[in-house]
């Protein structure tokens, strides 16, 4: 696809090769047009929410402004900026969501259609006009690839990539699971949240990331293959364990803590982790067991941190 659209700048030179200057010039136009859009077509096959909200912003106010540019050029002023006209459809569709930028592409494209009405860009707009719809077309490629593309992968992105952690917004569905199957079967369910300490001294925002992968990698080594584990806010994992009883999922957890500081003092960090385990019991459900492993991983924290808590030892009513 790439170079067929590569090569239609090629194709009309070839055609309008004795013409006048301005065929070459809106050529070469196009053919800068669609180097930047490759150059920077990740920008327009990132969805709109995945996109970080300054570049967003910044991305709908030039949008915004080459429309009204590309306008106030189509009525007469400015000829010399004629060539922006073709990043307006690109824009468009990477700063903003399909409907108002079908929108915008919509006025875009009756403002190029009645250029071909106009007798002032004389013969040169028998090349013009088509080249800006070419590149209206292009950015719906773009746009098309990019909706496929979501539409494909949202039903598996149940992972993240760095962490091979499940997203979090799984955790209820797949907890409530896990504890009708342990209901059925007779099984225990354990739940444990796994967080970093607060260090006296708060860690870089990359340091800390980057720390948060390394645990992310452990655990995926560690735990076993129908064991599961869910980012919990920046700092912390929350971790299901089937058909494991509470004392189990003790030593699991403590193990895993035990690799997490031998990790931390290779690196000459000093950092702890606390983590809060409690077993499902009779009622709940993936709400209360996940709020009850949170207030455990709490009084963990409060009695001084780097220590696993249960949720009776934590003084919480009922059996582990």
């Amino acid at each position: 696809m790439d170079s067929v659209l590569i090569s239609l700048p090629i194709g009309f030179r070839i055609c309008f090769q004795g013409t006048a200057g301005k065929v070459r010039y809106y050529t070469r136009a196009w053919g800068s047009g669609y180097s930047l859009a490759l150059q920077h077509r990740e920008l327009i096959m990132e969805t709109e929410t995945a996109m970080p909200v300054p570049l967003r912003w910044t991305l709908r106010a030039g949008s915004l402004l080459l429309l009204l540019l590309s306008l106030a050029i189509f009525a007469g002023h400015w000829p010399w900026l004629t060539p922006l006209a073709f990043l307006v459809p690109l824009s468009l569709f990477a700063g903003w969501g399909l409907w108002v930028a079908g929108a915008g592409c919509a006025v875009f494209l009756a403002a190029t259609l009645s250029l071909g009405l106009s007798s002032e860009l004389g013969m040169a707009r028998h090349q013009f006009v088509p080249m800006l719809i070419l590149a209206t077309g292009l950015a719906a490629v773009f746009v098309y690839l990019r909706e496929y593309k979501a539409a494909q992968l949202a039903p598996l992105r149940r992972t993240d990539s760095l962490t091979l952690a499940s997203i979090r917004d799984y955790l209820d569905s797949d907890l409530n699971r896990e504890i009708r199957r342990g209901e059925r079967e007779g099984t225990p369910v354990t739940v444990a949240v796994l967080h970093l300490d607060a260090p006296e001294t708060p860690l870089p925002e990359q340091d800390q990331s980057n720390l948060m992968v390394r645990l992310g990698r452990l655990l995926h080594r560690t735990l076993r293959d129908f064991d599961s584990y869910y980012r919990n806010n920046e700092t912390g994992f929350i971790i299901v364990l089937p058909a494991t009883a509470t004392p189990d999922s003790v030593r699991t957890i403590e193990g895993i803590r035990s690799q997490a500081k031998d990790m931390l003092t290779r690196e000459g960090m000093e950092l702890t982790l606390s983590a809060g385990v409690v077993g499902a019991n009779v009622g709940d459900d993936a709400r209360s067991l996940s709020e009850k492993a949170q207030e455990t991983l709490r009084r963990a924290q409060k009695q001084g941190g780097n220590r696993t808590l249960t949720w009776t030892d934590a003084g919480g009513t009922g059996h582990d």
